[in-house]
């Protein structure tokens, strides 16, 4: 990739309809955000809501296989 002082940048390709689309670009726009930032921030949130419903998960496992409640 060519780096003429800026930072490198990487392509992500989402597919959805123009109609979703349409949507994500609204939504970004009414956060004040750019669309690329509007995106990472809803991938970051997804992966930190999925992190935690995982610990949750496992401390429930967990306590149940030691025979403690949860």
């Amino acid at each position: 990739m060519k780096n003429n002082g800026n930072v490198n940048r990487t392509a992500l390709l989402i597919r959805c309809t123009a109609e979703q689309a349409a949507q994500i670009r609204d939504s970004a726009h009414g956060e004040r955000r750019t669309l690329s930032a509007y995106v990472v921030n809803a991938i970051m949130s997804r992966i930190g809501n999925r992190e935690k419903v995982r610990q949750h998960l496992a401390s429930r496992f967990n306590a149940n296989a030691t025979g403690k409640a949860a």
